[in-house]
């Protein structure tokens, strides 16, 4: 029988501050050796920096969860759930991030990029994480079938590419990215899930020693190495919860707590849908964008989209105990909402440039 989850917290304290001062200390060395070899990002059509700047954060992120979640793996070897399929976890983490590495590096194709996150979600698949129950208000459980295999895959692209999207600030991504981490921990740890609540722990830790380098001015950038990789891994911790309650309602909270990176992801998509352009091809018209065109300041842009993903993250840990229907209706109304506030700024924006130009 799987011990009390309060056993394991003097070692699940060991994660966070070993993967914290790992990812402090790592980050500054990337930024030195970043700046000696060049490896850096420079300013361009879509981007807001003046200065190049080391982008490949990703490194400092996936060598402190490493090293924390071994070393604590080595020292309480009976803490992980033995039903947990670390090894497709961890090859399918090192697939996201190599593909990433390698774009930051050197661009490559966003359709290479999806593939590997489709091969990610399948190695999780026959992992044995996956969805394999669904919850349609006022109809309940159902059962996806021979369509399992495709809804999870479609779910880990989904939330590998969510983080990415929002990554256009500094510390934007990285700390919307540690107050979900710190959310899904919760959640982990209330459904008694020491697997999730070490990787919440170790991807806590990692962030927030990214995020003191990452603020504005940025000092060093998440990168897709980064961005993916913390992407992915909200993928795997939200699918950890169905697993262990076996209730297809047990997916929400997880889904709340990340519900800026996933409004913005359906927003943008469904935006360039509409307006019939690549939905691949990255722009200036997120909502962090239209923010800063309506006055916010840098710093209060981002603040912004913190104070949010704080909220969201406080509801996702209510929601364990909400009706399953309110739920998803919550879901709906945030998303429409949203994508009515795209429309409406993006109409209003554009309008003030025609009129600009007829001048």
């Amino acid at each position: 029988m799987q011990a009390e989850i309060q056993h394991y917290l003097p070692g699940m304290l060991l994660i966070l501050i070993v993967s914290l001062g790992l990812s402090l200390v790592l980050s500054r060395l990337v930024i030195g050796f970043c700046l000696k070899h060049d490896i850096v990002d420079t300013p361009g059509q879509h981007k807001r920096h003046k200065e190049p700047v080391p982008n490949i954060g990703g490194v400092s992120v996936l060598i402190s969860m490493i090293v924390s979640l071994a070393l604590a793996w080595f020292l309480y070897p009976d803490w992980y759930d033995t039903g947990l399929p670390w090894l497709h976890i961890a090859l399918g983490a090192l697939l996201i991030f190599g593909v990433g590495l390698y774009d930051d590096l050197q661009p490559v194709s966003a359709w290479l990029k999806l593939l590997a996150q489709a091969a990610a979600g399948l190695l999780l698949y026959f992992g044995g994480i996956k969805i394999d129950l669904l919850y349609v208000p006022f109809v309940g459980e159902v059962h996806p079938g021979i369509w399992s295999a495709l809804i999870s895959v479609f779910w880990v692209t989904l939330l590998s590419n969510a983080i990415n999207l929002i990554d256009g600030l500094d510390g934007l991504a990285t700390g919307v990215g540690l107050i979900g981490a710190i959310a899904v921990g919760a959640i982990s740890l209330l459904l008694n899930i020491p697997g999730g609540v070490a990787l919440s722990l170790a991807l806590t830790g990692a962030l927030a020693g990214v995020l003191y380098f990452n603020l504005y001015p940025a000092r060093l950038f998440l990168g897709d190495s980064g961005a993916l990789l913390v992407g992915y891994l909200f993928a795997v911790l939200s699918l950890l919860a169905p697993i262990k309650s076996f209730t297809a309602a047990a997916l929400f909270p997880p889904l709340v707590a990340l519900a800026v990176p996933l409004v913005e992801t359906f927003t943008s998509f469904s935006r360039r849908l509409l307006a019939g352009k690549n939905v691949m091809k990255a722009d200036r018209r997120h909502l962090f964008h239209y923010l800063g065109h309506l006055g916010l300041s840098y710093r209060a842009t981002v603040r912004t989209f913190w104070l949010v993903s704080a909220l969201s993250g406080a509801m996702s840990i209510l929601m364990l105990f909400w009706d399953k229907s309110l739920v998803v209706a919550t879901l709906v109304v945030i998303m429409v909402a949203v994508l009515a506030l795209f429309l409406i700024l993006g109409g209003r924006l554009r309008g003030a440039a025609l009129k600009k130009n007829r001048r």
